[in-house]
C-alpha cells in the first residue's frame, strides 16, 4: 500500500489556543471551523459561513462518558448555529464544514449529513447521537458521489479510528 502524507493548515484566530480554529487539508476543497459555544457570536460575522454547510455539535454525557453528537445541514450555517444557541444549551463544541470555493450545494450537504450520520451510528458504543430523525440525504451524480466519498472527512473527524 502506497499511502501519502497530507498537509494540514491550522489557523488559530488570535493568540489564545482556545480561540476558534480554521482547518484546511491540502488538495481538498473543504474547510472546517472548529470552536466552542463561546465562539458562536464570532461565526455570525464570518461571511463564508453564510453558505451551505454541514455542522456537528458536541457535548459529553458525564454518566456514561459518551460523546453526544448532533449532525445537521443547512443553507446558512452561521444562522443555524445561532438558532441552536438560543434553543439548546447542552452542546459545548462545534465543527462546521464548508466549501472553500462555494461549490457545496444543498444536495451535497444533505448527502454529507447522511453519510456522517451513518458513520457515527456505526460507532454507537462511543457516540450518542442526538438527532431526532435519520437524515434523508440526497441523490447526486456518480461523479459527485465519488468526490464526496473521500477518506478526508472521516480522518478529520477521527470517527473511524
Amino acid at each position: 500500500m502506497n499511502e501519502r502524507g497530507q498537509t494540514i493548515k491550522l489557523y488559530i484566530a488570535g493568540d489564545d489556543l482556545k480561540n476558534i480554529k480554521i482547518v484546511e487539508l491540502s488538495n481538498w476543497t473543504g474547510k472546517a471551523y472548529v470552536g466552542e459555544r463561546k465562539h458562536s457570536k464570532i461565526i455570525q460575522k464570518i461571511e463564508e459561513l453564510s453558505f451551505p454547510g454541514v455542522y456537528l455539535l458536541f457535548s459529553r454525557n458525564l454518566k456514561n462518558f459518551q460523546i453526544c453528537l448532533y449532525i445537521g445541514e443547512v443553507d446558512e450555517v452561521n444562522k443555524r448555529i445561532n438558532d441552536h444557541i438560543r434553543v439548546k444549551d447542552r452542546w459545548t463544541d462545534f465543527v462546521i464544514f464548508i466549501s472553500k470555493d462555494t461549490n457545496l450545494t444543498k444536495s451535497h450537504v444533505r448527502y454529507l449529513e447522511k453519510r456522517l450520520y451513518k458513520i457515527s451510528k456505526e460507532k454507537k458504543s462511543s457516540i450518542e447521537l442526538k438527532n431526532n430523525s435519520k437524515p434523508t440525504g440526497s441523490k447526486l451524480p456518480l461523479s459527485e458521489i465519488d468526490n464526496m466519498n473521500t477518506k478526508d472527512l472521516k480522518e478529520l473527524l477521527q470517527l473511524e479510528r
